[in-house]
Parts: structure tokens; sequence; C-alpha cells
């Protein structure tokens, strides 16, 4: 599969874009790349969610094993839906697509697979996406021109024939994120200079003339990441170069910040992918920004120099985080990996999968990890993958970048090689 050099071209062009995922906190029916999704809810509430799931999830195994065994299913078959299924029909059944189970929701299934449903083309270079139970919010980078980039709002269900922007002339659009009310992007410009910033609009409309969007924060350096919490915003810059820390985490009211905004974690290298859970926040930094990969975690408000609770090997990087009932899930790049730590330490990490190449972007909840490699959209079990090895949702060859989703989709973004014809696809869960 092709994959799109982004952030190299974002340190040669100045106007590219750069992996984020963006990732982030834990929030009901939202869910962005290194953002907290819309309606928050607390961690505790998820944590105690997540373990409800696991345990009613190994009930339900350990009974259909028992009743596959009882059934006596025949070489071939498998026990699903009460009864012994032939494992060819999963190749073909829109109900049981690829596995027991995965319902392609109305699409077809071939080859194991549910077909995607297209909701935007022909977009100029599409990156950053975060969804809601009704509309999903996107990124647009541009032509590369300084003032090029657009948010864009489409129907979950895929937009008009005509799409259009909400709002435009952006500088270098890149991470997004939701709350119950707006929505929130950071506009990274170039690598060098002070002209990033952070903005917010109604999530129901920009206005005519972009006229109700806002600035919250401005005269940044290259601005990455974002991620969101009941009071703030937060997110990263590099600083000057060569940009090993001197990176910074900052946090601005949502409101806007009335001067410069506050430091949350200082010292960092090229901080990029940003997620929070409660009253901690957590960062890593682009792939190959320090020889040695790290992901840091410090406290809300800050300022802090953070705490080290993962340190990789030369030979690795972090490519996406996401943050799920106090487990740092990230993808491992170079190693082909999925990894698990704990928030607070973790001196060796859990490998889920090696099954991976290139993968990157990541979004979590009870249901499942999600990514993208080279293979197209994967998941595991939150638990791990099934025999180490990750289930494919979707191929993709047309540039994939970041994943959200929600409760029945796994969306995500295809660039396209000639920067005008990119897309926003979903594919049943």
């Amino acid at each position: 599969m092709k994959r799109f050099a982004i952030f190299f071209c974002i340190v040669a062009c100045n106007d590219a874009q750069v992996l984020t995922p963006e990732d982030s906190g834990t929030t009901p029916d939202v869910t962005t790349l290194e953002a907290s999704p819309a309606d928050v809810s607390t961690q505790d509430v998820a944590t105690e969610a997540a373990d409800d799931d696991a345990s009613d999830a190994a009930v339900a195994d350990a009974a259909d094993a028992a009743d596959a065994a009882d059934a006596g299913c025949l070489t071939g078959y498998e026990f699903c839906g009460g009864t012994c299924v032939d494992i060819t029909t999963y190749q073909t059944d829109g109900k049981n697509c690829g596995f027991c189970a995965h319902d392609c929701l109305g699409n077809t299934c071939t080859k194991g697979l549910c077909a995607p449903d297209t909701i935007g083309t022909g977009l100029p270079n599409p990156y950053g996406l975060a969804v809601n139970s009704k509309t999903v919010y996107f990124t647009t980078s541009g032509d590369g021109s300084s003032t090029g980039g657009s948010v864009y709002q489409c129907p979950v269900t895929g937009c008009p024939s005509k799409l259009g922007p909400m709002t435009t002339s952006l500088n270098n659009p890149l991470a997004i994120a939701i709350d119950g009310t707006s929505v929130y992007w950071n506009n990274a410009a170039g690598i060098t200079g002070t002209n990033g910033s952070v903005m917010s609009c109604p999530l129901s409309d920009c206005g005519k003339n972009n006229g109700s969007r806002k600035t919250l924060a401005k005269t940044l350096t290259f601005t990455q990441g974002i991620a969101l919490d009941s009071t703030n915003v937060y997110f990263g810059t590099w600083g000057a170069s060569p940009y090993f820390g001197n990176g910074i985490i900052h946090s601005c009211p949502l409101a806007g910040c009335s001067g410069t905004p506050t430091s949350v974690m200082t010292g960092q290298s090229k901080p990029i992918f940003i997620s929070l859970d409660g009253s901690t926040l957590f960062m890593a930094p682009i792939a190959g920004s320090s020889s040695i990969p790290y992901i840091e975690s410090g406290p809300i408000p800050g300022p802090s120099v953070g705490t080290r609770v993962f340190t990789s090997t030369i030979s690795d990087s972090i490519n996406g985080m996401a943050i799920y009932a106090s487990n740092i899930y990230f993808a491992d790049g170079l190693g082909g990996s999925i990894d698990q730590c704990t928030e607070t330490s973790c001196s060796t990490a859990v490998v889920l999968t090696t099954s991976t190449s290139n993968p990157t972007s990541m979004a979590a909840d009870s249901a499942g990890i999600y990514w993208i490699d080279d293979a197209g959209i994967e998941t595991c079990p939150v638990a791990g993958c099934p025999s180490g090895k990750p289930i494919l949702l979707a191929t993709s060859s047309n540039y994939p970048q970041n994943v959200a989703i929600d409760g029945s989709f796994v969306y995500w973004v295809e660039q396209d090689s000639v920067g005008t014809a990119g897309e926003v696809l979903r594919v049943a869960r």
C-alpha cells in the first residue's frame, strides 16, 4: 500500500500535514485522532464499563466454547449465533462478514470484507477528523498555499454531491477535536515563524464569511496535536530549530486565551501525539524526532517537565497513540507492532501484535483498537489480538491517514496522490 510521506514533506514544504492523531481522552459517542471526543465522560465510568465489557466478553467466550463443544461442530464449521456455521460463508455473509457477528450494516460482504461508505470526495489533502453521532468534521491542508486549508462538516451518512467547507482560508489546519458545542483545530502554519494558531467555531456552522470562528491562541511556532476537556484545549508547539527539547504542551481556556497560553509540559522534542485522562496529560514525539522515542505524562495544570512513562529503543518509532481504560495503546511504525502500557509506568510494553507493517494513527474504546497500516484498516480487541493476528476491516492503497470511531463505524481519510481527490470513508466495525 502506498503511504503519503506527509510529515517529512512538512519539514521540507512547511505547509504539508503532520501525523496527529491525535488521539485523546475517552468520551462517549465521539472520537478523534489524538483528541478528546464530545460529551466527555469520567475515567471512572469508562474504566468500570471496560471492566464490565471484558468480564462479559470472557463469560460469553467461555459459553460459546462450551456450546460449540456440546454442538459438536464439524471441522470447517464454527459455533456462531447459536448454531454451527460453515466458515466459508463468512466470505459473503453481510451479517457475519469475515468473522462471526460482524454486521456490514446494510452493505455487501465480499471476500470477508464489508464494502465501505464514501462520506466525501474531491477533497484537497484531507487530514484530521472527528466524529459524533450525526456529523463528521475534518480538516484539509489545501493546495500547499499559506491560506489554502479548510474545515468541513458532513453527515455521517455522506455529504451532498457538492461538498462545501464550513470555514476556509486557513494556514495548514491539521488536528481537530469536538465537544458538545464547538469544533476546534490547530493551524500548524510553517515549520518556521510564529504564525501558527488554534481556532474554534460552533458545531452547526462557522457562519458566512467565517464570521463566527474564533482565534483562541496565536503567534505559535508550528502548532501540533489537540485534545479537550470540559474547560481547556491542549496543543503542542515545537519551538525553535532544531526542535529537540524546545517543545511545549500548552493549555488555553475553551473561550480563548487572554494572553500567552499556559505551559503544561515543557522540554519536549517535536510533540505531536497528545491525549489526556482526567488530570493527567500524555504526549509522544513525532516518529524519528529523537534518537529514542518515548511517552511522557504530566499533571494538569502543570507546568512540569513530565514523567517518562515509556522509553523505546532507537529501532522503534511511535506513529500513533490512544488512551483507554487507564492504558496507553501505541503504534510502533518501525517495529511493525501494536503495543500497550499502563498509564503510570511501563518498563517493557506489552506487544499485542507484530503482524503489521507501518502501523499509524489509532483509536480505542471497549470494542477494540483501530489503526491504519500498509494493509488498510485493522483492529484487535483491547485485550490483545487473537493468536497475535489483527483483523482486517478494509483495504486501502490511496494514502490513508488518521482514524476515528463511533459506536458502529471506523472512519478514515485518504489523501490521494494528486492532492485534490482525497476522500473520507467509513466501514462497519
